[in-house]
């Protein structure tokens, strides 16, 4: 007889090639889950720093909309300023144009050392203690948007059309 047993004997036949090809098929699914696993982790990786780069791109952004807005303010108060200096100063015009100007630079101020987290972070305290009064204000302000972007688009109208057709 053989030395081989017959549970160590190499498989042939049909058999024996549906063996290989079951493990060879085992083989590649559990390649295939690792690289699975590999490219779901690398894509995961590049979604946080992805949102990352953004969170640190809009920061940048609204902190240099924030230095413009600022700055627009407080160039605004200056020229404010310079009218209110023109005027009598026992006028009352002079003082209350001196007290706006002076709130116009507080404002450009307060813009340049909180920034627009600063005024996101008050706008949502004071809806906190006065919701009733922040959506009054919210339907004001959405209100004067709303008519002031009807005045503009009456006036291209207004205007005529500019391609030459008839209207």
């Amino acid at each position: 007889m053989s030395d081989i047993h017959p549970e160590t004997r190499p498989s042939t036949g049909p058999q024996g090639t549906a063996q290989q090809a079951r493990a060879a098929a085992g083989e590649v699914a559990e390649t295939a889950r690792d690289q699975a696993r590999l490219v779901a982790r690398e894509a995961g990786d590049q979604t946080r720093r992805l949102a990352h780069q953004l969170r640190r791109r809009t920061a940048e952004q609204a902190q240099q909309q924030s230095r413009r807005a600022a700055d627009a303010v407080r160039q605004w108060s200056d020229e404010l300023s310079a009218v209110g200096d023109g005027v009598k100063p026992d006028s009352p015009v002079h003082g209350v144009v001196q007290q706006v100007a002076d709130r116009g630079t507080r404002v450009a101020d307060y813009l340049e050392t909180e920034g627009l987290n600063g005024v996101v972070r008050d706008v949502q305290a004071f809806a906190r203690r006065r919701p009733g009064l922040f959506l009054a204000g919210a339907l004001a302000a959405g209100f004067l948007v709303g008519r002031a972007a009807k005045a503009v688009s009456g006036a291209d109208d207004a205007a005529g059309p500019t391609g030459g057709g008839s209207p």
